[in-house]
């Protein structure tokens, strides 16, 4: 499936800069809405969630963005391209949706999941819609 490439410009913009806008996305028939964030602050959330449970699991999921720049700069000190190498890395990123405040329609009803978090492929969105239904 393709990506839209305005939800692609969308998500790019918020990994570079950390804006913040919300979105309703409609996702193979079920429809979620929450507030777009970066890869970054998605797994220091999840880190967050999860401190209490387990501390060495807290710092696994809020280093998972610091990991994918590692093996980013270990492919520069092997002499790659650092061109590929950046796409890399920001094609990492941007092949997901990652959003704070999530809220899931089902059957036509809202389910708030008390502020969740939700991560979806990019390319499984077939359509958006810019704001909240609230």
């Amino acid at each position: 499936m393709q990506q839209d490439i305005l939800l692609e410009l969308l998500i790019s913009r918020v990994e570079r800069s950390g804006m913040r806008f919300s979105v309703i996305l409609s996702v193979g028939g079920t429809i979620v809405e929450g507030d777009v964030v970066s890869e970054r602050e998605y797994f220091e959330e999840v880190a967050s969630l999860i401190k209490s449970v387990n501390p060495d699991t807290q710092e696994t999921f809020a280093s998972v963005p610091d990991l994918m720049d590692h093996v980013a700069m270990r492919g520069l000190d092997e002499g790659r391209n650092p061109e590929i190498i950046r796409e890399f890395r920001e094609n990492v990123a941007n092949s997901y949706v990652h959003l704070k405040n999530s809220v899931l329609w089902v059957e036509g009803e809202q389910r708030n999941m008390s502020g969740s978090l939700w991560r979806g492929k990019l390319d499984a969105v077939d359509g958006f819609w810019l704001g909240r239904t609230d």
